[in-house]
């Protein structure tokens, strides 16, 4: 993983946005600091190289999520993504990725730091979601995947969690079903 500031100095005293890109995962990151103590800052993003320092096709469907929020929206490269705006002195953490309708997505957690960078990937197989990752952190972290279109957890939502709580080598398996979108 890599990470460079967007404008080294435009927010003065410290950059406002710094740009991260996973090594091997096909992703990008942005995070966006406020260092105010009052105000908020905007929190939509082009999806594009002006917004995520990426170029982004006009044709193709991408992912936006952030993190901290789980706010998570599926827009076209170039498009204005809508997103919570940024609380005084906090910052937000986004990601942007080639978004296909037949795959699921880590869209959140608590582990934050490399936004699903350590897992090994979800897998959808008849009945089940298998979610495996190579844990590193002694603390408990949570991750919030999103099911591919057409699949559900037993209860009906798209969106389903995960919590990992030790270091090691994990995989879970949680029960899915095909529906009719």
């Amino acid at each position: 993983m890599w990470a460079k500031p967007k404008e080294l100095f435009a927010a003065e005293r410290f950059p406002a946005e710094i740009v991260v890109t996973g090594r091997e995962k096909e992703f990008h990151q942005l995070v966006r600091i406020n260092w105010d103590d009052q105000k908020e800052m905007e929190g939509s993003i082009t999806a594009d190289r002006e917004g995520f320092g990426i170029d982004t096709d006009p044709g193709s469907r991408y992912l936006v999520s952030e993190f901290f929020s789980g706010e998570y929206n599926v827009v076209s490269g170039g498009e204005l993504v809508k997103m919570s705006p940024v609380k005084p002195h906090s910052c937000a953490v986004y990601k942007i990725q080639k978004y296909e309708p037949d795959k699921a997505y880590i869209v959140g957690g608590t582990g934050h730091y490399s936004l699903g960078e350590e897992t090994d990937g979800v897998r959808m197989k008849e009945g089940k979601m298998e979610f495996s990752l190579s844990y590193l952190f002694p603390a408990a972290s949570q991750y919030r995947i999103l099911l591919p279109e057409g699949w559900r957890d037993l209860e009906g939502n798209r969106e389903v969690s995960v919590e990992v709580s030790s270091p090691g080598e994990h995989v879970f398996s949680l029960p899915v079903k095909k529906t009719e979108d």
